[in-house]
């Protein structure tokens, strides 16, 4: 994380030389697990493995993520073999209704890791594919061998989502929708696009899992779920904590819900992630539990809804802090948010740095502004930042008498001199 650091020194230089201390001082050790000693237990995961493998060597490789992310403990490093994986509900230190458990925690030093193979590209897939035992023009039938989980359905290659109607004769009349015979487990498919050759039915909910702390996740790519990635803390949420996790380098690409879900984490870090064809609520969705975590150098995609009864852009953001207690001091550093919704704060979520984004999308914050408090330096807004209380396009003038700390932000991406490189590599 040598550029993480060099960005903060950047920032602790900015801070004192430009704005006199206004930007709050922040240590990037506080966020994420932090490096490894090494000095814990290696696995290995692959496509061609085999469950009953001690996963001790590439070699003698388990087959499937969720059951070598099963076997770590502190310390311990799951690595990842290029390939797909079709799984769901991988789980790390996950068991509610109990108070401190940390089995599969890390600690600072030693975190516990999942890590695809550098040079590797292991995708892993919440979804099945299914080609059609017949067709009539757009409208197809599948034969499936289970039902689509939550009724979410993509075709392919578009991936555009489909609705499922109570009627297949409304599925014959309208592009874009399906219908369920549960009991003979088959889908009526009417497409929306044309030279589709199949469906993905969604498996399950939830990818990977998080509910402890030091926990370190790189180099995967996620398709195909509801929601590709939570980050939380064991029920009861008042009773325990889920600190310093690492997302890095993590791509999440046709999620239908969102890529990431952050909701009770703390002191935690996204990093050189990619978020593209997002679902309801986009890339990265920040829950009311959530606090005092850095998004920093990511980069946020089109979005765009296309399941029917949605308008195309609604609540879809790239990056959207969601909840009307939203958590205090979750920062965004040098993210890009290439999206018609770029960024959302909903209602009293105050005291985070915005710093060095490039948003070609609009800015929106819900809430009364006395609450927020929070510092905007540096960033391009190329579409406008409606703030409810302030104005419908704010600029600079509009926050002089309030908490916003606005200044030295641009509206065209060429006048932008970023503080921190970063937002050009996530660009």
């Amino acid at each position: 994380m040598k550029t993480v650091k060099t960005i903060f020194l950047a920032l602790a230089v900015f801070s004192a030389a430009v704005l006199q201390g206004a930007l709050p001082k922040l240590n990037i050790d506080e966020f994420g697990a932090g490096p490894g000693s090494g000095k814990g237990k290696c696995y290995y995961v692959a496509p061609d493995g085999s469950d009953s493998n001690d996963g001790s060597s590439r070699s003698k490789a388990f087959k499937s993520i969720k059951y070598g992310a099963s076997k770590l403990t502190t310390g311990d490093t799951l690595y990842v073999a290029g390939g797909k994986y079709y799984e769901f509900d991988i789980s790390l230190n996950c068991r509610d209704e109990v108070i401190g458990y940390q089995k599969q925690c890390g600690k600072p030093g030693s975190p516990v890791s999942i890590i695809g193979i550098p040079g590797e590209n292991p995708v892993i897939i919440g979804s099945k594919y299914y080609q059609p035992v017949s067709q009539n023009g757009q409208v197809a039938e599948f034969k499936v061998d289970q039902l689509p989980y939550l009724n979410k359905v993509q075709e392919y290659p578009s991936r555009v989502e489909l609705q499922v109607v109570n009627n297949p004769e409304v599925v014959k009349k309208y592009p874009g929708t399906f219908f369920v015979d549960e009991k003979n487990k088959t889908l009526l498919v009417h497409y929306a696009a044309s030279e589709q050759t199949g469906i993905y039915c969604v498996m399950g909910r939830i990818g990977l899992r998080t509910c402890g702390s030091y926990i370190h996740i790189e180099n995967l790519t996620f398709e195909g779920f509801t929601q590709a990635m939570y980050l939380r803390r064991n029920r009861p949420y008042d009773k325990n904590i889920a600190s310093n996790v690492t997302v890095k380098n993590c791509n999440f690409y046709y999620n239908f819900t969102q890529g990431i879900c952050m909701d009770g984490v703390e002191k935690s870090l996204v990093t050189g992630c990619r978020f593209a064809g997002g679902g309801y609520r986009g890339g990265l969705l920040i829950l009311p539990r959530a606090h005092d975590n850095l998004i920093y150098g990511n980069w946020g995609g089109d979005m765009a809804m296309t399941l029917r009864q949605f308008k195309p852009y609604d609540v879809n953001y790239a990056f959207n802090q969601y909840g009307y207690t939203a958590g205090p001091r979750n920062h965004f550093i040098g993210n890009v948010m290439d999206n018609k919704l770029a960024f959302r704060w909903k209602d009293d979520s105050r005291e985070s740095l915005f710093i060095s984004n490039i948003l070609y999308g609009s800015f929106s914050v819900q809430g009364p502004v006395k609450l927020k408090k929070h510092t905007m330096v540096n960033n391009v807004f190329g579409d406008r930042i409606n703030w409810v209380g302030v104005a419908y396009n704010a600029w600079e003038k509009d926050f002089a008498d309030t908490p916003i700390f606005f200044k030295d932000n641009v509206k065209d991406r060429k006048d932008f001199k970023p503080l921190y490189p970063v937002v050009l590599e996530a660009e």
